[in-house]
């Protein structure tokens, strides 16, 4: 629904819909002024929405985000959303917002472990073990590949070896 042309100024995102699935529930209400005058922008959209059984394929590289659940709202003054799903076979958040000014940003956060840095094929050998805490943070819904802001929190994480002289204890910030 938000994808059409004339919802698009209030949250339409360029997203294929193959690649997403799910249960919606939403109460929708449009505000629309009728008769001789009547501008586009006099439209207003209110959305509230629960998205259950969602799963979203590719959404980092291959990895596809699976039972998720999301709660979107939608306003005069943008959009919001948050929920939390399956991510690397571990918890995600996920977090959206899309503005006045039209941008779209996602932000996702998960933890990334052994098993699930070797499914990226970010397999660092013994020298990192333990789980990295993950923040990805990028434009969402739009054509092209964004390029996205990753903060890594290796706190939890030891590296050993990795460099000649860096040695860091899981526990220890890093």
């Amino acid at each position: 629904f938000l994808a059409q042309e004339s919802m698009k100024p209030f949250g339409g995102m360029a997203l294929d819909p193959s690649a997403i699935k799910g249960r919606v529930e939403a109460n929708i209400g449009v505000d629309l002024k009728l008769g001789e005058g009547a501008q586009p922008s006099d439209r207003k959209l209110r959305l509230q929405a629960n998205i259950n059984a969602l799963s979203i394929d590719h959404l980092i590289g291959k990895e596809r985000l699976e039972q998720a659940t999301l709660q979107v709202n939608v306003s005069p003054d943008g959009l919001t959303g948050t929920g939390q799903g399956k991510l690397f076979g571990n918890a995600a958040s996920i977090e959206l917002r899309k503005g006045k000014s039209g941008d779209t940003e996602a932000v996702v956060g998960f933890t990334l472990d052994d098993a699930g840095r070797n499914k990226l094929g970010l397999a660092l050998g013994s020298g990192v073990t333990g789980p990295m805490a993950v923040k990805v943070v990028s434009a969402f819904g739009v054509r092209g590949t964004p390029p996205a802001q990753v903060e890594l929190d290796l706190t939890r994480t030891a590296l050993d070896g990795v460099l000649p002289g860096l040695l860091k204890p899981a526990g220890r910030n890093g």
